[in-house]
């Protein structure tokens, strides 16, 4: 790999991206930006045809990326395509394509994956590093992408080709600075591969670059985002708990906060988990558990998984039933209500709305128990003038909690409304004001 390392060092090295989404392509980009020939592939000519244009076909508001796409296309020779041949003279592939999991059997579809290994294994030559960021369940990259690449190419790994994990970091917002600032797990599937591909990622990330072996980055990754889902689940329960006692959550996790130590991060309670990563990779880390000798161990661990997922999962629903209570209480015909939703998105201040509570909650919602009209300031389809989508509403359900929404003041939300039924998810507005001013107000552990 001797060669490898000085085309990285001299930046000679000719890098070929597979799916251009919301990680794949800034990370062409940041490495055309540093002088690589980098070549991205993906799926769909009109978006290909977008960034070759300089314009960014993402449906993101991410500060920075359009400008990214701009330079690297238009100053840094960035080409996208639907063909996998530049990969025949690639020295180096990165593979970020999706890797989402089944709605039924929550089992890992690595339709996408399968589909991207067999076409790089095609025009695969030796001496290439393939590198996949795709999250993936802990032992694919033995059992799935090695297997596939040799098959494939009919070249030996280790020997004709090399193979490593890097997983992406990364969440709405802040993508940018995540990729170029965030710690990462380099997982080589030997020692020499893990610092060739540190040698590489050290050019674009100026963070810790953690070496390991791939089923260990396997791990970190899935884990990072089941811990994330379990303080979470935590911090849902006892909104959930709150209601059955009649006391609000909020004030009891002001309390517990104030013990010294990790207190201080007990989360606060929502409507749902959303995003690409959260609600899939808790799956992916226990999905090859059920083949393991471990017996109850597993079963244990698994059970914890699934009871998180279910808790997080049940939070729109929850959204409901305090609806449900609200409309009951003010006279209000289920069925007739017009209701309005703020917040589409999964989190605040982003437009990306993968997996969102929100989406889930209007599926079950609209037209069985209410009419609903949604609103979000970030999400195109959705944001037109809330002030107008508020007039004659039965009741507000604030899902997102927008800064812009804080322009919002609770007269002025009553003057429009036809009943004032406020359901917070986000603990965004006062009840105690809200209440004085004749609100019916019902919130995620404060109902």
């Amino acid at each position: 790999m001797n060669e490898l390392k000085k085309k990285i060092k001299n930046k000679s090295a000719k890098i070929v991206v597979v799916g251009l989404g919301y990680v794949g392509l800034p990370v062409a980009c940041l490495f055309a930006k540093k002088g690589f020939s980098v070549a991205g592939i993906n799926r769909g000519q009109e978006k290909v045809d977008l960034i070759n244009k300089g314009i960014s076909p993402l449906d993101t508001v991410e500060e920075g990326v359009g400008e990214l796409v701009k330079e690297a296309v238009k100053k840094h020779g960035l080409a996208a395509t639907t063909d996998y041949k530049p990969i025949q003279n690639a020295d180096i592939v990165i593979i970020a394509v999706e890797t989402p999991v089944d709605e039924k059997t929550h089992l890992p579809n690595y339709k996408s994956l399968k589909s991207a290994l067999t076409s790089v294994g095609d025009n695969l030559k030796k001496g290439t590093l393939v590198v996949v960021e795709s999250t993936i369940a802990p032992g694919t990259t033995d059992s799935l992408v090695v297997p596939i690449l040799e098959k494939t190419s009919k070249l030996q790994v280790n020997k004709d080709f090399f193979v490593g994990h890097c997983p992406e970091r990364v969440k709405a917002n802040r993508l940018l600075y995540q990729l170029k600032y965030y710690p990462r797990v380099i997982g080589g599937l030997t020692n020499e591969t893990g610092n060739v591909m540190a040698l590489l990622y050290k050019t674009i990330i100026k963070a810790d670059l953690d070496i390991t072996d791939p089923l260990t980055a396997e791990v970190v990754k899935t884990e990072e985002n089941t811990f994330s889902d379990t303080l979470i689940a935590q911090a849902n329960a006892l909104a959930l708990l709150s209601q059955s006692y009649g006391v609000n959550a909020h004030e009891v996790t002001a309390l517990i906060r104030k013990i010294p130590g990790h207190w201080g991060s007990y989360l606060n309670p929502g409507p749902g988990v959303g995003g690409h990563c959260i609600p899939k990779d808790p799956y992916l880390k226990i999905s090859k558990l059920q083949k393991s000798a471990n017996g109850r161990a597993d079963k244990l661990v698994s059970q914890l998984v699934n009871l998180v997922r279910e808790i997080n999962d049940y939070m729109p629903r929850n959204m409901i039933n305090l609806l449900q209570k609200s409309l009951k209480e003010a006279h209000v015909q289920q069925g007739k209500a017009k209701v309005v939703v703020l917040g589409y998105s999964y989190k605040e201040n982003t437009d990306d709305s993968r997996n969102s509570p929100t989406e889930a909650l209007v599926k079950d919602l609209n037209g069985k128990v209410a009419k609903i009209q949604i609103h979000d300031p970030y999400v195109r389809q959705f944001s037109f003038d809330v002030r107008k989508t508020l007039k004659g509403a039965d009741s507000l359900l604030l899902m997102v909690g927008h800064d812009k929404y804080k322009n919002l003041k609770l007269p002025e939300i009553k003057a429009l409304m036809k009943s004032p039924i406020i359901i917070d998810g986000r603990n965004f507005f006062s009840r105690k004001e809200a209440e004085r001013l004749g609100f019916i107000y019902r919130g995620v552990g404060n109902a």
